[in-house]
C-alpha cells in the first residue's frame, strides 16, 4: 500500500532521537514493504502537491492540526481512504467531533476513546524495551513530556522537599532510555490517561509504577500503585519492597497481554488498513 501520513511533528520519523507512536509505526510500515510519505509540520503547505504526486491508497491524520488538514481534504471526497489516529490527551483537542466525522476510519491507542467514540480499532502503543537490571541511583524516574498537564514542576519541587531522588528524562535517544529506567526503583505516571507510550515502556521493562488516582489507566488493569497524593504514594512504596517486586511482576505480565513490540502493533495496524 501507499500510505501518506500527516503529522504535527517537526522531524521525519527516520530522524527522531526519541521515537513515539508515529515514528515507530511508519518505520515498521516501511519495513513491512509499504511505501510511506511523511508530511511533517514544515511541509504542511505542500500537502496538496504531495498528495497529487504520491497518489496514496491511505491517508492518516495525526494530532489536532495534522488531522484537521486531512479532515478538510476528506470533505472534497478524494479516492483515498482517510484514517484519523485519535491518540492525544483530550486536553489537546477542541474539534474532535469534526475530525471524527470527516475521516473514514478511526483508530486509537486509548480504550477510553475506543468506547466513547466507537472507533474502528483499538491498537495500543508498543515498546521495544526489555527488562534490564542495574544499580539503583534514584528513587523514581519520569520519562516524557514536561507539558503543564503532567505537573512535573510541582512534583519535582515536592520531591526535593521530601528528599526523594527524582530523575526526569524528556529528550534522549530511545536506545539510551532503558539504561536510565533500570537505575530507578519506581517509574512515575502523573496523569489520568490510558494511552501514553511511557506506560508501555515502563511495563515492558518490568518496573513498579506509581500513578495518579483516579486514573483512566485503571480501566485497562494497568498495574500500578495508584495514589491521590503522588508524593505520599512514592514514600509508601519505597518502604514496601515486597509490593515493588509484585508490581514489577505484574507489569511484564500486563505488557505481554495487552501490548507487544512496535513491530507487532504495526502489523495489527496494517491489518486494519487492509
Amino acid at each position: 500500500m501507499k500510505i501518506l501520513i500527516v503529522t504535527h511533528d517537526k522531524y521525519h520519523y527516520k530522524n527522531r532521537k526519541r521515537r513515539m507512536r508515529w515514528s515507530w509505526l511508519p518505520y515498521y510500515f516501511d519495513k513491512l514493504g509499504h511505501k510511506i510519505e511523511y508530511v511533517t509540520k514544515p511541509k504542511w503547505l505542500y500537502y496538496p502537491l504531495i498528495y497529487l504526486k504520491f497518489k496514496p491508497d491511505i491517508v492518516i491524520g495525526i494530532g489536532k492540526t495534522g488531522a484537521l488538514i486531512t479532515a478538510l481534504h476528506h470533505k472534497l471526497h478524494p479516492k483515498a481512504k482517510f484514517v484519523f489516529d485519535l491518540n492525544d490527551h483530550p486536553a489537546f483537542y477542541k474539534n474532535i467531533d469534526f475530525l471524527i466525522k470527516n475521516h473514514d476510519v478511526i483508530t486509537t491507542p486509548s480504550n477510553y476513546y475506543y468506547k466513547k467514540y466507537k472507533c474502528n480499532a483499538w491498537i495500543m502503543n508498543g515498546s521495544n524495551f526489555r527488562p534490564l537490571k542495574d544499580k539503583t541511583e534514584y528513587d523514581v524516574i519520569y520519562i516524557g513530556q514536561t507539558h503543564s498537564i503532567y505537573n512535573i514542576d510541582r512534583i519535582k519541587e515536592e520531591c526535593e522537599k521530601n528528599s526523594i531522588k527524582l530523575k526526569i528524562i524528556s529528550d534522549l535517544p530511545t536506545d539510551e532510555v532503558p539504561n536510565y529506567i533500570a537505575k530507578a526503583r519506581l517509574c512515575l505516571y502523573p496523569i489520568s490517561w490510558d494511552a501514553s507510550a511511557k506506560m508501555t515502556d515502563y511495563a515492558a521493562m518490568a518496573k513498579a509504577i506509581i500513578a495518579l488516582k483516579p486514573n483512566l489507566a485503571e480501566d485497562i488493569d494497568y498495574p500500578a500503585h495508584y495514589s491521590e497524593d503522588l508524593i505520599k504514594g512514592i514514600k509508601y512504596l519505597l518502604k514496601n519492597t515486597n509490593q515493588i517486586k509484585e508490581l514489577e511482576k505484574q507489569s511484564l505480565i500486563w505488557f505481554k497481554k495487552y501490548s507487544g513490540t512496535w513491530k507487532e502493533q504495526a502489523e495489527k495496524y496494517i491489518q486494519i488498513l487492509e
